[in-house]
């Protein structure tokens, strides 16, 4: 990603997981990771309370980004559109 600095970035970021595989999704401090190297981007966040193994929701990453200053980011709702 800092080899072509894209302006947006899709996350799958619900910290999904699996007795059998462990997490396969990213996590609240994935998602911070990237935003810390890719400071001008903006974070598209997906897979969010509609994932059954899911074990992060909207309202639980928002804090975490919050605690973490995490603010370059969309997280849109259930059936919303995001225009870049």
């Amino acid at each position: 990603m800092k080899r072509w600095q894209p302006e947006i970035v899709a996350l799958n970021c619900c910290a999904a997981e699996t007795v059998e595989n462990g997490r396969l999704i990213m996590d609240a401090e994935d998602v911070h990771c990237v935003a810390k190297t890719m400071p001008n981007a903006r974070l598209y966040l997906t897979h969010l309370d509609n994932v059954a193994h899911a074990a992060l929701t909207r309202h639980t990453l928002k804090g975490r980004l919050a605690e973490r200053n995490v603010t370059n980011y969309d997280m849109p709702k259930d059936g919303q559109s995001v225009m870049y």
